[in-house]
């Protein structure tokens, strides 16, 4: 299948679409309830709405099938529920300039709607380009905020008062009516499949990847408020439990078919209604609510770390680390490492879960990244993109914060070096997570699942493992691994330079501590409380610490 953008729209479209001026751009905002752009067009008239395939977004290295395959499905919703209410949705192919300088040639429309998009380089370039190019032709280019993420913003000093500010009104309706059109929900044909776009998939994926569209996230959502994050508190840091107890609402949220605002919402209206009903009867604890409440914040917090400094989706955030892993392994290292074929089970369980399912738990994706950058002592830049393809709810600024969060080069956080044997053995003692996902160590007891070199020979033979051939040896020894990182790593913290870098990173980027609980429209809502921070504005230089 041929993927081409025409020169013009064709006539027939054209006529049908006469006289429309406003043209509403869909980017990382697929639905139509919550849509400041959207309610804000509708209200001037009839409107035309569009979503771009572009070229260089679709051939960037961080892009996947899993993450297009995801978008189609919630375009198709969307387009659905557009034409529901008279407007068609147009999906084109080329890159913006040139894509709205044809619809500017078929409809001459006036006006642009659009939220702002937080991304990376290449959006950010896109935009900028998007902004002259409307400027000279004379249209209107409206941009809304899709979440808490502000843009030109000088230190955190008010931020959280603004995350607060944005959250507190109410979700808006979807728009009752949008025009006239009566044609197909996709006038310019089906949505293309990821080969015709070549987009190819890192890894195999199985069924349980999560399909998009609004409805599958607010099911999503309601089930976790209603049940099944009842012990999520509890259970998010296991792989075997986060699955099931997780709200698993993050691909949701970046490919913006729920609204940030009415995620908090939801949870917060749940809140309410759960704290009306005795204990015993409510189908998820307090805690539970509060600590997604809480994810949600944080959510927008390391977004605004990349929006703020741009320069650290290639840099690290605190420039005394630059250089730091300059003497890393090879290549056929990182490509062990992201195969799941280390040696150490737990880490292999974890990266073919992820490679198969799109999703890990937060603490396991901490962990992945701490024995990358750790023992293996690989830079966070050489596996950002492999880990980004593998992630259905990728999101440029907290994908690229925690990567350097947990490779310890911000400067700002406690550096946590996770041991993956024992987080195995407390995140899956009996071993029915491992055993699922690396079955050549099925075999082995629970007590020796995470390790298996100190099986016996006896016992290896005769589970039929063959350490080397069967599973590979463990690629590195851990202990002395570990020893040479904290080294180099203390090191470069002890340097003359490093406490002002520190300071000048924490005053751009360090959360500031909130006050006490605040009221929302008369409920008791934890949500706009602004969290602790985790960031000390004055770490000590061997503020290390080996994690359990």
């Amino acid at each position: 299948m041929s993927v081409t953008l025409p020169k013009a729209l064709p006539r027939s479209l054209c006529r049908q679409l006469a006289g429309i001026e406003d043209v509403v751009w869909f980017k990382k905002d697929l639905r139509v309830l919550d849509h400041p752009p959207l309610v804000e067009a509708s209200q001037r008239g009839p409107v035309v709405a569009c979503y771009l395939l572009e070229p260089s977004l679709l051939g960037a290295p961080d892009a996947d099938a899993l993450h297009w395959n995801f978008a189609r499905q919630a375009l198709e919703e969307l387009a659905d529920a557009l034409a529901l209410r008279g407007a068609p949705l147009l999906v084109l192919h080329g890159e913006a300039v040139e894509c709205f300088a044809h619809l500017r040639e078929s409809l001459g429309f006036k006006r642009l709607w659009s939220h702002e998009e937080t991304g990376n380089t290449l959006t950010y370039r896109r935009d900028r380009a998007v902004a002259v190019w409307s400027q000279n032709e004379g249209i209107s280019w409206q941009e809304y905020p899709n979440n808490a993420v502000v843009r030109a913003l000088r230190n955190r000093d008010t931020w959280s008062a603004e995350w607060n500010r944005r959250m507190r009104p109410e979700p808006l309706d979807a728009p009752a009516k949008l025009g006239k059109w009566r044609g197909p929900a996709l006038p310019l044909g089906a949505l293309p499949p990821a080969d015709a776009l070549k987009l190819t998939p890192f890894a195999e994926r199985t069924p349980t990847v999560q399909k998009g569209g609004t409805s599958a996230g607010l099911r999503r959502l309601d089930a976790f408020l209603n049940g099944r994050g009842r012990d999520y508190s509890k259970r998010m840091s296991s792989p075997a439990t986060a699955w099931s107890s997780c709200s698993r609402l993050s691909p949701y949220l970046t490919h913006g078919c729920v609204s940030m605002r009415m995620a908090v919402h939801l949870a917060t209206d749940g809140l309410a209604r759960l704290k009306a009903m005795r204990r015993a009867e409510r189908p998820i604890q307090l805690g539970s609510v509060s600590a997604f409440l809480g994810r949600c914040h944080w959510h927008c917090h390391f977004i605004q770390k990349l929006e703020s400094e741009p320069r650290a989706e290639h840099s690290n955030f605190h420039r005394g680390f630059e250089g730091l892993r300059d003497d890393g392994p090879s290549d056929d290292v990182l490509a062990q490492f992201l195969a799941g074929q280390t040696g150490f089970p737990f880490v292999d369980a974890c990266l073919r879960s992820l490679r198969a399912t799109g999703w890990i738990n937060f603490r396991m994706r901490a962990m992945l990244t701490s024995f990358a950058a750790f023992p293996l002592w690989l830079d966070w830049r050489r596996f950002r993109d492999p880990l980004a393809r593998c992630f259905i709810d990728y999101e440029p600024g907290i994908h690229i914060s925690q990567l350097q969060m947990q490779s310890g080069v911000t400067g700002i956080n406690t550096v946590r070096i996770y041991n993956p044997i024992k987080q195995g053995l407390d995140h899956d003692p009996d071993g029915s997570f491992t055993r699922r996902w690396v079955p050549e160590v099925a075999a082995l007891p629970s007590e020796l699942i995470h390790t298996p070199w100190k099986a016996g020979a006896f016992m290896l033979e005769a589970k039929g493992i063959q350490l080397g051939r069967t599973y590979p040896k463990p690629m590195i020894d851990l202990s002395s691994s570990l020893r040479q990182a904290r080294a180099k790593l203390g090191a470069a913290r002890r340097a003359d330079s490093f406490r002002s870098e520190n300071q000048r990173v924490y005053q751009k980027h360090g959360s500031r501590k909130g006050s006490a609980t605040r009221r929302h429209h008369g409920r008791d809502a934890a949500i706009f409380n602004r969290p602790k921070p985790t960031e000390p504005p004055k770490p000590k230089s061997n503020q290390l610490e080996l994690f359990p």
